[in-house]
C-alpha cells in the first residue's frame, strides 16, 4: 500500500532550520553573548543586522521566519536606523534593521565559543585592513570604509583581494554598490595590487 504521507510537502526540522539560518545568516551576524543559568546551562544572545530597502520588505519578512522556525526567540528588536546614502551613489531609502535574539537552547559550548572567536576575528580583520586602506587614502576616498565591511563580511583577507572578486561578489557586502566599485579597484590596484596583479 502507498505511503499516504508521500503527496504531502515536506517541512524541514528545527535543527535543518537552525542549519539553513545559520549558513544563510552568518554574516549578518555582529555580536555574540551568553548567560550561565543556575543549572549550568548556557542561554546565547545574538545581534544581527540587516540592510534593508523600507519599500520591499521581503528580506525583513524572510528572515524572521526562518528565525522562527529555527527556534530564535526575540528579546529586543527590531530596531530600525536610517541609512546615509554614501555620495557615490543616488539617493535611495535604505534602513539599517536590528534584532538581538535568543538562540535555541542546548547549543554545544564548544561551537558558541568558535562562534564568539570568529566574530572577534572578523572585527580584527575589519579594523587592520581599513586602517590599512587609511593609512594612504586620499582625504575624502570612500575606499577605506566600504573596505572595513568587505573584511567583516569575509568577502576579502587582504585589501589587494577586491580585484580577484567579481562585481556581484563585492556589490553583495554592506554600503558597497555599483557606484562604489571603480573606486574600489582603482584603490587597490594603486595602493595594495601584487605583483601579479601589476603585470
Amino acid at each position: 500500500m502507498a505511503d499516504e504521507r508521500a503527496d504531502e510537502p515536506r517541512y524541514f526540522t528545527a535543527q535543518e532550520h537552525g542549519e539553513i539560518f545559520e549558513k544563510e545568516y552568518h554574516h549578518n551576524l555582529r555580536r555574540s553573548t551568553a548567560r550561565r543559568n543556575e543549572d549550568g546551562s548556557l542561554t546565547v544572545f545574538q545581534a544581527y543586522e540587516l540592510l534593508l530597502n523600507p519599500h520591499n520588505l521581503d528580506d525583513l519578512h524572510f528572515f524572521g521566519l526562518k528565525a522562527a522556525a529555527a527556534g530564535y526567540r526575540s528579546v529586543i528588536g527590531p530596531v530600525a536606523l536610517e541609512v546615509i546614502p554614501p555620495p557615490w551613489e543616488s539617493p535611495k531609502p535604505r534602513v539599517s534593521v536590528n534584532f538581538i535574539l535568543e538562540a535555541p537552547a542546548n547549543q554545544p559550548e564548544q561551537q558558541l565559543k568558535s562562534i564568539r572567536e570568529e566574530i572577534d576575528e572578523r572585527h580584527r580583520l575589519s579594523d587592520k585592513l581599513r586602517d590599512q586602506a587609511k593609512a594612504v587614502a586620499p582625504k575624502g576616498n570612500r575606499a577605506p570604509g566600504m573596505i572595513s565591511h568587505l573584511a567583516f563580511e569575509g568577502k576579502i583577507r587582504e585589501i589587494s583581494d577586491i580585484n580577484t572578486l567579481p562585481d556581484e561578489a563585492l556589490i553583495g557586502a554592506w554600503g558597497v554598490t555599483s557606484r562604489g566599485i571603480p573606486i574600489l579597484r582603482a584603490f587597490a590596484t594603486q595602493y595594495f595590487s601584487t605583483p601579479e596583479q601589476s603585470q
